[in-house]
């Protein structure tokens, strides 16, 4: 749900600067790709299928490892790609930027890792402290774009228009 919401929220955004022809439409489509595949990977549980291939071959740590990785990966390129972007924001949406990644982070790899090696993974109170920041940061991250999308001066809006047929039932 909340990693849908937020690629759909940056495809809004990379839509809106491509059609004014600025050239960081490309990052953002990039991010909102990357919510998206977050998103599919989420209901589909990727990352738990990958530690039930690999855990005849892979040690206990195996997966904090190659989650460790792709972590290191996507941040670097997410930084390089949203640099230029970050830089251009107000100081409180930048804020609102960087909060939702570091909340989001400490859950999903931080507290993700420390209930591994201290628990085994089997604390509940860890998995719910785990689950509630990257739900925060998720949170955090759509608060976050909605006021950059606010702060451009546009407006997004909704409209519902009734079937006429389905709306005599």
């Amino acid at each position: 749900g909340l990693y849908f919401l937020a690629a759909i929220l940056l495809s809004l955004v990379a839509f809106s600067k491509r059609a004014v022809g600025d050239r960081t439409s490309w990052r953002w489509g990039v991010f909102a790709l990357l919510m998206l595949f977050l998103s599919l990977s989420a209901e589909a549980e990727i990352n738990k299928k990958i530690v039930d291939h690999l855990s005849g071959w892979v040690w206990w740590f195996g997966w904090e490892v190659v989650e460790l990785t792709i972590f290191i990966l996507l941040a670097g390129f997410l930084l390089w790609a949203l640099g230029p972007v970050l830089s251009g924001m107000s100081p409180r949406i930048r804020r609102g930027f960087w909060l939702a990644g570091v909340v989001f982070v400490c859950g999903a790899l931080v507290v993700d890792n420390l209930a591994e090696i201290l628990f085994r993974g089997g604390s509940v109170g860890m998995y719910l402290l785990e689950e509630g920041l990257e739900f925060s940061g998720l949170i955090l991250l759509v608060d976050a774009i909605l006021g950059y999308l606010s702060q451009g001066g546009g407006q997004i809006t909704m409209r519902f228009i009734p079937d006429e047929e389905n709306a005599r039932d």
